[in-house]
């Protein structure tokens, strides 16, 4: 009785589950064509492809900054030959004059891209505000809030009643891997015992016999 009804229980709730990911299936295509609409949306996904792009760049320009500056710490010996101590002013004068058209070229691209990244974040907040604004609209705010909240909690307890039936799945040995544990008559006693536990130390099991025995 109580497995039935357990079953009708978890059955209910399943069903409840499967329901609520259609809705939620049916929302992902909504926001979808509210981001990517059809009469637009080849336009829309080049324009994230750019966003990915100058995301990816600025990334990459930080990771290029970063291995260039582990190189430069294990690279002290290298300094020392290269900028002996006692003409290092001089030789690090004649890099820096070298290698400052270099460097502004890189911190002027870095700083371009930085903008790009900010402004791109700025747009992004942006469409995230005109999402929440359009998943929980401001007129019936409290009402889609609290149906999102019965959402959570469907799952919620979908989540609670499969983790006590895997529970209860492991406490009674079901969907053990392997074979069933060997057993055996014990010897001389009246009674089965694992057949491993025998063969892992046969001596310890003849030892405690004749410490019973006296």
């Amino acid at each position: 009785m109580v497995a039935e009804n357990v079953t009708n229980y978890a059955t209910e709730k399943l069903k409840e589950v499967l329901l609520m990911m259609q809705y939620l299936w049916e929302e992902v295509i909504q926001w979808v064509d509210t981001v990517f609409p059809p009469d637009a949306r080849v336009e829309k996904f080049n324009h994230w492809v750019q966003v990915g792009k100058t995301f990816l760049v600025a990334w990459l320009v930080l990771l290029m900054l970063i291995c260039c500056f582990k190189c430069c710490c294990k690279c002290f010996k290298w300094v020392d030959t290269v900028f002996p101590p006692e003409a290092r002013v001089e030789k690090l004068n004649l890099w820096v004059q070298v290698g400052k058209p270099f460097m502004e070229n890189v911190k002027n691209y870095a700083t371009k891209k930085l903008k790009e990244v900010l402004v791109m974040m700025q747009y992004l907040w942006e469409e995230v505000i005109q999402w929440v604004d359009t998943v929980f609209p401001p007129e019936a705010r409290v009402e889609k809030f609290n149906h999102w909240v019965q959402v959570g909690k469907t799952f919620l307890v979908a989540w609670l009643v499969l983790l006590i039936l895997m529970y209860c799945c492991k406490c009674w040995g079901i969907g053990r891997r392997g074979r069933p544990e060997r057993m055996m008559r014990a010897p001389v006693r009246n009674y089965r015992m694992p057949r491993n536990e025998f063969e892992r130390n046969p001596g310890s099991y003849f030892r405690n016999l004749r410490a019973r025995n006296r």
